[in-house]
């Protein structure tokens, strides 16, 4: 009981000190941040590494946005990190997203100077939509302050505010224990997660299989980057890809629903 005041008692005192009023929302330019916070930035990440100035460069291109929350206590040490994509329609994947050339000079792999001239952020080529695809919260003792749920709306508003402001937001967020829930069972050959629809294009695709639960293992053996993918599904499909969105993405609804 002693442990459990002194916990509620710390909360409240860091949700004072880290409270919206103390926190500033700042968004991060290659050419104008200052050295210090791009490599508090770096440091940050904690979903997509950024391994190199040149990928940094990469995730502060002209069609992309990142937005951190600083506090005086803290220095150049961001509270929270938000990565997002300006793109023309949602992007498939996010490893899209960090492929791109985002400054549209093919430079993308090469370490600029900075606050070189072509980073200027003057003229950024944005999109109508607006992807979430990263954030990072770097302070686990302000867990439950919800920092990172509030750097995302203050940066939402951000974006809403600019002149070409996107028409659509959308993330690209990992579901958290989904990956868990399905192996569990795939382990256990339960078919009852399918529906329908699902267990009956997994069985055309893999007709071999005994049934849709092992069918659906096949299924994601076939896109493991080393598996050996043939062209098409054993059924003459057209491709594992297309099947497995379609299959996972129901999966994923269940799993968010009902489970």
């Amino acid at each position: 009981a002693a442990l459990a005041a002194l916990d509620a008692g710390l909360a409240r005192v860091l949700g004072r000190v880290f409270g919206p009023a103390a926190l500033t929302l700042e968004r991060v330019s290659w050419a104008a941040t200052p050295a210090p916070l791009l490599e508090g930035v770096v440091a940050a990440e904690a979903v997509h590494a950024i391994k190199d100035w040149a990928a940094l460069r990469q995730r502060l291109g002209r069609n992309r946005r990142a937005f951190v929350f600083t506090h005086p206590a803290l220095g150049y040490r961001p509270l929270a990190l938000l990565q997002v994509a300006l793109e023309p329609r949602i992007a498939p994947s996010v490893d899209a997203l960090l492929k791109a050339d985002t400054w549209g000079d093919g430079a993308v792999a090469t370490v600029p100077r900075f606050g070189h001239a072509e980073a200027a952020d003057a003229s950024a080529d944005g999109g109508t939509h607006a992807i979430f695809y990263s954030v990072s919260a770097t302070q686990p003792g302000l867990a439950g302050l919800g920092v990172a749920e509030r750097l995302i709306r203050r940066a939402a508003a951000a974006l809403a505010a600019e002149p070409d402001a996107p028409k659509r937001f959308v993330t690209l967020s990992p579901v958290p224990g989904f990956r868990a829930w399905l192996e569990a069972r795939l382990e256990s050959g339960d078919d009852a997660p399918l529906d329908d629809d699902a267990a009956a294009a997994l069985r055309a695709a893999y007709p071999a299989a005994e049934n849709p639960s092992r069918a659906l293992r096949a299924l994601l053996g076939d896109l493991e980057p080393a598996a050996e993918t043939p062209a098409t599904t054993a059924g003459g499909g057209a491709g594992p890809a297309p099947l497995a969105r379609i299959v996972l993405s129901r999966l994923c609804r269940r799993y968010v629903v009902a489970e």
